[in-house]
């Protein structure tokens, strides 16, 4: 009997170790297992790319918190995405936008690195030089200027390197067929990636040039012409003016009065015509920039003195009175000066005022 009951007290252990043992790994699996294969199968949904899914834990234990941390890192991943989609974006339209600036310019605008060597070019760039974009981007920038402008262009980019900007105008370039064509460049320099890089904006002025020889020629034919007129009509004007004044001041007889008035209406029309001619002369050499200066201790009574010389005959003729008031120190009159100029800018200030003077 006592053999029985143990027997049966053995298989009783047996039979609840396997009901209690197979109990503990239903509890495991309810507990850890499914948790962890849950977890599992949301991080192969969200790897997946689907950030919207959320793991649902309903427990209250370390699985739901990590569950929840695990949610929200999907948000975060969620939301960085959506901004790299914007950056990304808005880079694209940003490079879109250059794109169509840089190929749209009315200039022909080159990229390159600080050795010079061409990394972009625009259609214009094209269309200045004759080269093909495939060859231009082979070339150094050196290779596009004429060789008289070599050390120029080496100069300006030694420049633009230091300065971060230079601008020279009317430099020649090559064309691939060797024509020679005027460019105006502007270069700068700027940095992307880290990286320093040189643009150079060049300017076809073909035509600014065409336009600036023509006008050469134009004022050069109005200088001779006016030299041509002015010799021709001085000689005639001052043979009249003389003749004027020989018979105003009565030496081949005495004249009537309505005559004597009658002549000095016509002496002083002839000397504001030699005036006008002088102005002339004196308009065309400053423009020819063939006026310069003499400067030397100059006696200011001298030269109003030679001035009430010169306008003597003006003077009389309307029956003025010239008063010339000294100051009272004498050094004041002597200043430093080109004598002839200054002589033409006061005779040209007291013949303004005899002109505008009413006779008596």
């Amino acid at each position: 009997i006592i053999n029985n009951l143990r027997k049966n007290a053995l298989i009783f252990i047996i039979v609840f170790s396997i009901v209690l043992v197979s109990l503990s790994i239903l509890f495991l699996y309810y507990l850890i297992i499914k948790n962890v294969l849950l977890l599992r199968g949301g991080v192969q949904i969200v790897g997946s790319g689907n950030l919207d899914h959320e793991i649902k834990i309903p427990s209250n234990d370390e699985f739901s918190e990590l569950a929840k941390d695990f949610n929200n890192m999907a948000m975060q991943l969620k939301k960085l995405f959506s901004d790299l989609k914007i950056s990304a974006t808005t880079i694209r339209e940003s490079e879109e936008k250059y794109r169509t600036m840089f190929n749209g310019a009315a200039d022909a605008v080159f990229v390159a690195d600080v050795d010079g060597n061409f990394m972009e070019v625009n259609k214009n760039a094209l269309s200045i030089t004759g080269y093909s974009e495939k060859d231009l981007l082979k070339m150094n920038y050196l290779q596009i200027y004429m060789r008289d402008d070599m050390a120029k262009c080496q100069e300006q980019f030694r420049t633009a390197m230091q300065k971060k900007f230079c601008f020279v105008e009317n430099i020649n370039i090559a064309k691939k067929n060797g024509e020679s064509v005027p460019v105006d460049i502007s270069m700068n320099v700027f940095e992307y990636s880290g990286k320093q890089f040189l643009q150079l904006i060049m300017r076809d002025v073909s035509e600014r040039i065409a336009i600036q020889r023509h006008h050469t020629e134009i004022d050069h034919i109005k200088s001779q012409f006016i030299n041509v007129v002015s010799h021709q009509l001085r000689t005639p004007l001052n043979s009249v003016r003389w003749n004027l004044e020989v018979l105003i001041n009565g030496d081949l007889g005495k004249m009537k009065v309505e005559q004597v008035k009658f002549l000095k209406t016509i002496y002083l029309n002839n000397q504001n015509i030699i005036n006008i001619i002088a102005d002339l002369f004196l308009a065309l050499e400053i423009e020819e920039g063939k006026v310069s200066l003499e400067k030397e201790i100059v006696n200011l009574d001298v030269i109003f003195k030679h001035i009430s010389e010169l306008m003597k005959n003006n003077i009389s003729i309307k029956n003025l009175k010239l008063n010339i008031v000294k100051p009272q120190k004498p050094q004041i009159l002597n200043i430093e000066a080109d004598s002839d100029k200054l002589t033409q800018v006061f005779s040209r200030l007291m013949d303004n005022a005899v002109k505008y003077t009413k006779e008596g």
